[in-house]
């Protein structure tokens, strides 16, 4: 299972958002990675919430980027779409 690092926020949904190190970013894609090649199921969860997600192929990715110029900021979204596994209920 894939842990989010602490944001020290007790969330009842798994929506997550929060500033990172570097390596906890890298320990969390790896850790996705992992799942990913081990089974067909991927789970991440923070503070007592947790979201899994049986899936099937094909997957859907969608990489956007954006770039704030009056703040200097530049943004990078990875979304993944899965097809849930049936029997997954």
């Amino acid at each position: 299972m894939v842990e989010l690092p602490s944001s020290g926020d007790n969330l009842g949904k798994l929506d997550y958002e929060s500033e990172i190190s570097k390596a906890d970013l890298i320990k969390f894609l790896e850790e996705i990675v992992a799942q990913l090649k081990a089974d067909d199921k991927l789970t991440i969860s923070t503070l007592g919430a947790e979201a899994s997600f049986p899936f099937t192929e094909p997957m859907e990715l969608e990489v956007e980027t954006d770039y704030n110029k009056h703040i200097n900021a530049r943004e990078l979204e990875i979304e993944i779409e899965f097809r849930e596994a049936k029997g997954s209920d």
